[in-house]
């Protein structure tokens, strides 16, 4: 299947066909938009890891007085709501317009995130500390890069091969200690 481009009033983004056939069903993978400064993309990553560094020194602070599990639910009711607020205030129109394979992807998203992700960070935190716990979790990227490649059909180039190796060696010194 040839890619094809969708056209709204305020974005343009350009698919392609995936394939998930032992979940049953194919989707489109959204490419940056054409017109995406990468310099937005990258301050909003960087806000991103700004905000995963401080969720990880709070946790820290939290579950010295209560369980990691405990922390990990009263987080995710605060960020439910708060997010909620903010993506409803800011294009309410769009959750309802969403492709119906959207809905399993973005399940599994989220409980990858929010079980796997949060309420592991959480007790891994509280066993051997924010410091320990953070380059370890910082591995992420490794994980999202497999995936994109094997499942998305995006490209490995060479800054990216680089800051991989960087990442395992990091983690390398971490756990020597």
């Amino acid at each position: 299947m040839a890619p094809t481009e969708h056209t709204s009033s305020s974005r343009s983004s350009i698919t392609s066909p995936l394939e998930f056939p032992q979940l049953g069903f194919n989707v489109g993978v959204v490419r940056a938009n054409p017109g995406t400064p990468f310099v937005t993309g990258v301050l909003l990553a960087l806000s991103a890891a700004l905000g995963f560094g401080a969720t990880a020194f709070f946790a820290r602070l939290s579950i010295e007085h209560m369980r990691p599990t405990t922390g990990t639910l009263v987080s995710l009711v605060v960020g439910v709501v708060v997010t909620s607020v903010l993506a409803l205030s800011i294009d309410g129109t769009a959750f309802l317009s969403l492709d119906s394979a959207a809905y399993p992807l973005m399940f599994l998203a989220g409980f990858a995130s929010f079980v796997g992700g949060r309420l592991l960070n959480f007790v891994a935190v509280s066993k051997i500390g924010v410091s320990r716990s953070s380059p370890i979790v910082g591995a992420s990227p490794l994980i999202a890069t497999a995936l994109a490649v094997l499942l998305a059909g995006e490209s490995l180039n060479t800054p990216i091969i680089v800051g991989t190796i960087a990442i395992i060696s990091g983690i390398a010194i971490v756990l020597r200690q």
